[in-house]
């Protein structure tokens, strides 16, 4: 899934504290975690229903979660949550 990111995690810039304090309003990911000073932020196009596609916001240690689905936006990947058969 990395390699869907490759363009945000070269140019994204890392959160600062500043930037955390000054600009970010929300100050967790789209899962609830928290974002912290160091990290980048990733973006991505999420496809919850056949026609249903949301913008969320993901760690980099969140990738595995979901899979890749064909977008034609290089720069933002549209992907679905990931199926875990137990």
């Amino acid at each position: 899934m990395k390699e869907y990111f490759s363009q945000q995690l070269n140019q994204n810039k890392v959160v600062t504290q500043d930037a955390l304090d000054r600009l970010i309003t929300n100050k967790t990911y789209s899962s609830g975690r928290e974002i912290k000073p160091g990290e980048i932020v990733l973006f991505a196009f999420i496809k919850e229903e056949p026609n249903t596609i949301s913008m969320v916001s993901l760690h980099e240690d969140e990738l595995d979660y979901y899979e890749y689905v064909k977008s034609p936006n290089q720069f933002i990947p549209t992907v679905k949550t990931k199926i875990i058969k137990l």
